[in-house]
């Protein structure tokens, strides 16, 4: 992240001044997303900048405000009108800023204090949610938990699912159906696309843990009273399959998938269970694996995000997917897969998406577990 601090608004999010709302949006999610996959301290007056930028750019009124404060600006006018709208305007920003900046600040050392047993259980309450599975045969199996990476998004280990099975998460009136989004055999992550948005999503960590941490998981089985249970690492796995693993000691059986996380907070890993990393071990899954397979499934859809947005739009300002209209081949950061040839409208980009985003995931695993056979 550059440390110059950008002039304007626009600048702090990186858009034109004659910028869409859709492109604000998008590039503030950009910013966050990026903010947020950092391994190292996020940069705090970034965040509080564009979270300002945001605010004020996607709201009409705000942006019209600031848009007549920066003409007036830049012609120097003495008409005290401007003036004191651009004097109100550079207050409301600079008390935001401020604002924002000590909020990060009191998150920042909250998040660097160890949580409480309570406040621990009430974080796994959110992040981990009960899965289970309606088999072909009609039995319902409780498969362990799904943990929340993103607002619509949980990972789960692949190994447990059953081809053909319908996944739900959640319980009672909050359960809802869940579809593959991609299956990472490699790693073992399958990561879960859900309807409902998540408030709260687990906290990746970026470093591994030093051999006798202690450690922290909650056990939610159903409808069952959510337990947290303290145990600490015992070694990490060095020649696991699909990177990095750590052999872990807790009380009682832990469901596949439960979050194991540090004294903050922070996920370390994921349970797996049952596997074949030892008889009588208890394993998890380092978290480096779920941003992984996370960042490749993001990157995909940010390539998805780019090619909607460079085609044209219709009179109606929509983006027409079956529009007939030439449009122009997305260009999808060094990340994120290309489409490729030059599609004719935006129904064959988008097909063309879905055939590149096929060839990067286990196609034949996510079509089982969504009851969908493999077409050959």
């Amino acid at each position: 992240m550059p440390d110059k601090k950008p002039g304007t608004l626009y600048e702090v999010l990186g858009v034109k001044p004659d910028a869409k709302t859709t492109d604000i949006t998008r590039a503030y999610k950009r910013i966050t997303a990026q903010l947020a996959s950092e391994t190292a301290a996020p940069d705090a007056r970034l965040a509080a900048r564009a979270k300002v930028a945001y605010d004020t750019l996607s709201d009409p009124d705000k942006r019209d405000e600031y848009d007549k404060s920066l003409k007036a600006a830049a012609v120097k006018r003495p008409a005290r009108r401007w003036g004191a709208v651009a004097a109100g305007v550079a207050t409301l920003v600079a008390a935001a800023v401020v604002a924002s900046m000590y909020a990060t600040r009191a998150k920042e050392a909250e998040a660097a204090a160890p949580l409480t047993s309570d406040q621990l259980l009430s974080l796994g309450e959110q992040v981990a949610v009960p899965m289970e599975e309606l088999r072909i045969s009609g039995e319902v199996a409780k498969t362990g938990v799904a943990v929340a990476t993103g607002r619509n998004e949980m990972v789960t280990p692949c190994h447990t699912l059953a081809a053909g099975a319908q996944i739900t998460v959640g319980t009672g009136s909050k359960a809802t159906r869940a579809e593959m989004a991609r299956a990472d055999t490699e790693r073992d992550i399958c990561m879960l696309k859900v309807k409902d948005s998540n408030d709260v999503v687990a906290r990746l960590r970026g470093s591994d843990p030093a051999p006798g941490e202690k450690i922290y998981t909650v056990v939610r089985m159903g409808a069952k009273p959510t337990q947290l249970r303290e145990g600490h690492v015992t070694r990490a796995i060095a020649d696991a399959r699909g990177g990095k693993a750590y052999e872990i000691v807790l009380p009682g059986d832990t469901p596949n998938g439960s979050p194991v996380l540090d004294i903050h907070g922070n996920v370390i890993g994921i349970v797996t269970a049952p596997h074949d990393f030892g008889q009588g071990l208890t394993v998890a899954l380092a978290a480096s694996r779920i941003s992984q397979t996370v960042g490749k499934e993001r990157a995909v859809e940010e390539a998805a995000e780019n090619a909607v947005a460079a085609q044209p739009k219709t009179s109606h300002g929509t983006d027409g997917r079956d529009e007939g209209a030439p449009v122009a081949s997305p260009s999808p950061g060094p990340s994120a897969p290309a489409v490729e040839g030059k599609p004719r409208n935006l129904g064959e980009a988008y097909r063309k998406l879905d055939e590149q985003r096929a060839k990067t995931i286990e196609q034949d695993l996510v079509n089982s577990v969504n009851g969908k056979p493999p077409q050959r």
